[in-house]
């Protein structure tokens, strides 16, 4: 589901046809349906998506005319549905408390209509995109980007801090996006009453503590397992019929089809070839692999070419709101072949984020890495922007860059949180988050809080590239998954008999 509101004004026309403009552009498919709702202080919107294959509602009313909207993937534990028709009853302090208690990807927009009172709660880390604009007398809140131009509550006018971040990182950079006027909440909820005008936002969840005295080389790994388990049992609750595992030939879906296959979850697989990487050898492998663990429906696919190529590419960078240089990305081939499917899909994007370690000691090192200066990249964005603009871009970019250091901190650990914040959020989330879910029901094992507080404590600074914790995870718990070879942008490998070791060799 997506959602839409706003409440007070943000403009000459009712909230209503604001929200019901903000919908209709953020429907994709034929079988994609709108529904606004009028409340006291403005209006609610909703597009019924994917959620469909699913035996959760993401919507609710209550008695006294209370509405909750959520957009994403929630869970908790099995009891979701339970709770969600719990906290459209209660109060707007009670309702502020209990959304923060769910995991999983979601944002959630609730009215009190006694107390006249709107929340927006997203998730603590912020998975889930969502967007808002601040009005001198209202706000508006959508899960697109576009949303805001198309209702006309915004014009169309580029953000120079978030154009800049993306010609030097291909992804936005902070709370900016590429529209002027629109912020990405980061996992801040906002409270506003708009009777008074009054808006506060705030986190609601800290990042842990370091504890250097632990690494991924000696962290308890049974406990991060388990998280991934339990993740995977929250999920259960959907009921979902149909489900496929995208299956590539690295380290994170292979992880998924183990846990899947040792609580013997009924699924299909879907790889998808890269022809020009090594022979193919990446989708190749993950049927393979799939095969092995007793998979029958393990489909092989070429990626699409022509015009449908084109058209997929297209569609790609419609449904991410130009997040991405997508055009030249292989994840949009992939995205064209989700579009075909039904049901829900496993993704292995967390198990491989909260793995990944730095060979960088300082953020200044890791910036000076990707920042990508040169001539070259600048001088294809003049072909594209005035020079006025190019250089509010490179001023803003800049200026973006030493508050996210500031807030992010200047060691490894800065390093960590300014990944996940920025390119996690802005380039890769939005995939299965925002584009998949057009289509699917996106389940991603590993969004809970309790497994990120446990390993965005661990120093993130090591010599090698090696994910050594899923190496780890590999080695102890699934060694079976270590008998066919893996594949990343160097080439085939296989993990050898040595603790936590790679060895990169040809096959």
């Amino acid at each position: 589901m997506k959602i839409a509101a706003v409440f007070g004004s943000v403009g000459p026309y009712l909230p209503k046809e604001y929200v019901e403009r903000m919908c209709q552009a953020q429907v994709v498919h034929q079988w994609h349906s709108v529904e606004v709702f009028k409340v006291s202080g403005g209006a609610i919107g909703i597009v019924r998506t994917s959620e469909r294959y699913g035996a959760i509602p993401m919507f609710f009313k209550s008695r006294d005319g209370n509405l909750l909207a959520i957009s994403g993937v929630p869970t908790k534990l099995g009891q979701l549905k339970a709770f969600l028709y719990q906290i459209v009853e209660m109060n707007t302090a009670e309702a502020f408390q209990a959304l923060t208690e769910i995991d999983g990807a979601y944002a959630a927009v609730f009215w009190h209509e006694k107390e006249k009172t709107a929340l927006l709660v997203p998730d603590f880390m912020g998975f889930q995109p969502v967007y808002y604009h601040r009005a001198h007398k209202g706000v508006a809140y959508a899960s697109e980007i576009k949303a805001f131009s198309v209702a006309g509550i915004v014009p169309v006018k580029p953000d120079p801090a978030g154009w800049g971040a993306f010609v030097v990182f291909g992804h936005t950079v902070g709370e900016h996006t590429q529209l002027a006027g629109v912020s990405r909440l980061r996992g801040e909820r906002i409270f506003y009453d708009p009777e008074n005008n009054n808006l506060t936002k705030e986190r609601y969840w800290n990042w842990p503590q370091k504890q250097v005295n632990i690494t991924y080389d000696n962290v308890p790994i049974e406990p991060i397992v388990n998280c991934l388990r339990s993740d995977i049992d929250a999920y259960k609750e959907y009921g979902v019929e149909n489900s496929t595992l995208l299956m590539s030939s690295g380290l994170d879906s292979r992880l998924l089809l183990c846990i899947l296959d040792e609580k013997k979850i009924p699924i299909k697989s879907f790889s998808v070839q890269q022809p020009a990487h090594f022979f193919g050898a990446e989708g190749k492998l993950g049927q393979k692999v799939a095969k092995q663990f007793g998979i029958n429906d393990a489909k092989l696919s070429l990626p699409f070419t022509g015009f449908e190529e084109e058209l997929a590419s297209m569609q790609y960078l419609i449904m991410n709101d130009v997040a991405s240089p997508g055009l030249s990305l292989f994840i949009s081939k992939v995205a064209g072949h989700i579009f075909t499917l039904t049901g829900s899909i496993w993704e292995g994007w967390a198990p491989g984020n909260i793995a990944t370690q730095f060979t960088c000691k300082s953020i200044d090192d890791y910036l000076r890495s990707k920042w990508k200066r040169s001539e070259r990249i600048w001088g294809g964005a003049e072909n594209i922007f005035t020079l006025d603009f190019l250089k509010q871009m490179q001023r803003s970019i800049d200026e973006r860059l030493q508050a996210e250091i500031g807030l992010c901190g200047n060691d490894d650990f800065g390093i960590k949180r300014f990944f996940l914040k920025n390119r996690a959020l802005n380039r890769t989330t939005p995939n299965p988050l925002k584009v998949y879910s057009n289509t699917v029901i996106p389940f991603m094992p590993g969004l809970s809080k309790e497994i990120w507080n446990n390993s965005l404590r661990l120093p993130p600074y090591q010599l090698s590239r090696q994910k050594t914790l899923s190496l780890r995870i590999f080695k102890d718990v699934y060694p079976k998954a270590m008998e066919l070879p893996f594949c990343n942008e160097q080439g085939l490998y296989m993990v050898n008999s040595t603790f936590g070791g790679v060895n990169l060799h040809p096959q």
